[in-house]
Formats: C-alpha cells, sequence, structure tokens
C-alpha cells in the first residue's frame, strides 16, 4: 500500500474492495492528535460498475494498537456509526448513500464544533498515547446483495503531551476521573474544561478546539485566537465556519433583536470574510457545500431592508399618554376626588 501526503490530510492509496467494483479511500485529519482530541474522516467512495450502489446506514471502525486488534465503540454497547443524515438520501425510510455508476461520491466524518460528531471517539482507545491503525467497514448493497467494504488503514497517532498542552491533559483526566477523555466527556465537561483552559494556560493548543465552549459573551476573540495557533485543516475548517455561523447569528440578532441594521450589516461582512476565507483553503465537498448554503443565506443591504420594513409594518402602535379623568365633589368639610376609578378622602 502506498502513502502519501495532501495537505494536512494523510491519504493512503485503497486496494480495491467488492471485486474491483466499489473502491473506498479512506484520509482522516489530523492524524496526529492531542490525547482527547478527535479526527474527521473523509472517505472517496468510487462506483466502477455499470449499475448504482447503496451504501447502508453502518459504519464500524476496526482499530490496531501494539498487534491488539478491536473493534470501537460509539455509545455504550454500540458499536455501529450512522451515516450524517446532511449527506443522505432516504430509502425506505432508512438513510443511504447512493453512488451512480462510474462515479465518485465523498462522505465527511465530522467531529462538529463541540467535538462530538464523530461517534468513533466514544472509544477511550482512541485517546490513549501511541499509534493506533483505524480503517472503517461500510455495508453496501448492489442489485439487492449486501457485502461489507472495507477502506484502506490509516495511522493516528495520539501524542504525549509536554508543557502547558500536558498541564491541561492531566486536568482532563482529574475532570473524567480516568486516564482517558472521551466523547462523554466533551459533552459533560467541555464547557467547564474551555473556561479553566482559558484561564490557566492560554498558550494551550488544546485551546484551539473549544471555541464553541467559550463562555464570554462575545466567542469572537476565541475563534481568532484558535486560527492564530495554525491548527489542522480540519480544525481550521470548523473554526472558519463555526466563527462565520456565530456572526451570522449574531447579525440577525442585532437587525431583529435591537433593530441595528448598521450593526447588523457590519456583522453580517465579517460573517461573510470568515466563509469567503474558509473557500478559499478547504478541500472538503462537504465543508465547502455548507458554507456555500450559509453564503447565501448572510445578510445583505437588500435583505436586511426588506426585513427592517416587514418588522416596522408588524410593529404595534405606540401607547398613547394616559389621561387620568377626575371628579371633585364636596360633602361637608371633605372632598370625594375620583381618580380613574379610585375614590379617595381628601381633608
Amino acid at each position: 500500500m502506498k502513502s502519501f501526503t495532501f495537505g494536512l490530510l494523510a491519504v493512503a492509496v485503497a486496494a480495491s474492495a467488492a471485486g474491483d467494483n466499489v473502491t473506498l479511500t479512506l484520509a482522516a485529519s489530523p492524524t496526529q492528535l492531542l490525547p482527547g482530541t478527535p479526527a474527521a474522516f473523509i472517505v472517496t467512495m468510487k462506483n466502477s460498475t455499470a449499475l448504482p450502489v447503496t451504501v447502508m446506514n453502518s459504519i464500524r471502525l476496526l482499530g490496531s494498537r501494539g498487534g491488539n486488534v478491536f473493534v470501537a465503540t460509539t455509545a455504550p454497547g454500540r458499536d455501529v456509526a450512522t451515516l450524517p443524515a446532511d449527506q443522505t438520501a432516504k430509502s425506505d425510510d432508512m438513510r443511504c448513500i447512493t453512488i451512480d455508476p462510474g462515479s465518485t461520491r465523498q462522505l465527511y466524518l465530522d467531529f462538529g464544533q463541540a467535538l462530538v460528531e464523530n461517534e468513533f471517539f466514544f472509544d477511550p482507545q482512541l485517546s490513549q498515547s501511541g499509534a493506533v491503525d483505524v480503517q472503517l467497514e461500510f455495508l453496501i448493497d448492489t442489485e439487492g446483495s449486501a457485502a461489507t467494504v472495507m477502506t484502506n488503514s490509516v495511522t493516528l497517532t495520539i501524542m504525549t503531551p509536554s508543557g502547558a498542552d500536558l498541564q491541561v491533559w492531566r486536568h482532563m483526566q482529574e475532570l473524567a476521573g480516568k486516564p482517558n477523555w472521551t466523547t462523554a466527556e466533551w459533552i459533560t465537561y467541555g464547557a467547564q474544561l474551555e473556561q479553566w483552559t482559558a484561564s490557566n494556560y492560554p498558550a494551550s493548543m488544546y485551546n484551539a478546539w473549544m471555541p464553541a465552549y467559550a463562555a464570554a459573551n462575545d466567542p469572537i476573540p476565541a475563534y481568532d485566537a484558535a486560527l492564530a495557533l495554525d491548527p489542522p485543516a480540519a480544525l481550521r475548517d470548523m473554526l472558519l465556519y463555526g466563527k462565520a455561523l456565530k456572526l451570522d447569528r449574531e447579525s440577525r440578532d442585532a437587525l431583529i433583536g435591537a433593530r441595528n441594521e448598521d450593526n447588523a450589516l457590519a456583522l453580517a461582512d465579517a460573517a461573510r470574510n470568515a466563509v469567503n476565507a474558509l473557500l478559499k483553503v478547504t478541500t472538503t465537498d462537504t465543508v465547502r457545500s455548507r458554507a456555500q448554503a450559509l453564503s447565501t443565506a448572510i445578510l445583505t443591504r437588500k435583505t436586511a431592508d426588506e426585513i427592517m420594513k416587514t418588522l416596522l409594518q408588524e410593529a404595534p402602535p405606540a401607547p398613547q399618554p394616559v389621561r387620568p379623568h377626575v371628579d371633585c365633589v364636596s360633602p361637608g368639610s371633605q372632598r370625594l376626588v375620583r381618580i380613574s376609578g379610585d375614590v379617595a378622602l381628601v381633608g
């Protein structure tokens, strides 16, 4: 098996599978990981047949560490991951991917903004220092006959941290109460870890993974600081997309909530700059598609004007000032005063 490097993705040319009919090529980014951080998997699927093939909603990861082979757990009691919903179609109420005859399709198993979407990183063996060889197993249907098809193997190296990264890793183990850190710990302790790391070890590379957990009202500086650390390709793409998404939401909040069109458009311009930066550097089809969809949704002067016009038309009329009606009578030595329905005796 021949290996080569393309950008920051370590790619291995996969051996042909399913009788030279379907070839699955696996790449990972990053391939060198801080313990507890995930990788994204990119699978290039080539159908060399004259018929469409269907990739079923079932993926397993087979790993090998020091000669010991294992099947990665994706949750307690499970060892199967599912296809990402935004990259699939439905067939008989089941998610699947159809690859047309003679065509190629890319599948992207992302880790997401909160680092919890690549299901295989629930497995603690993917957070332990050392090298682990991984390959993915897919279930592929051709003309009603299903068979398992394997990708090539890619080596992930979980590094032994040092300096500030080592201090953060020790704290992660303390929070987890065990020597590893998985997707489950990101779900439980992610926000707490981000706050502690940003306060105590701002130079740690772990900070580059956690802007989505930033507790500050304005997390954009956390995204900028993370991008300044020169992150690997998949992490860089995630950061740029997350920054653009956050700015887009803030832009709409400024327009709809605060009715501040100038501020909304300034934020929209910043979101557009982040999307354009992402489109220039990403090599992943799914990321490019997501960025293009976001780009078309970002506010422009025209759309902002239209939204403001609608908001003004739907706004309720301003309340009229209240002018209380006062009636006074003088029974004897006291005055009876009626003010807007209330009665009081005034001496």
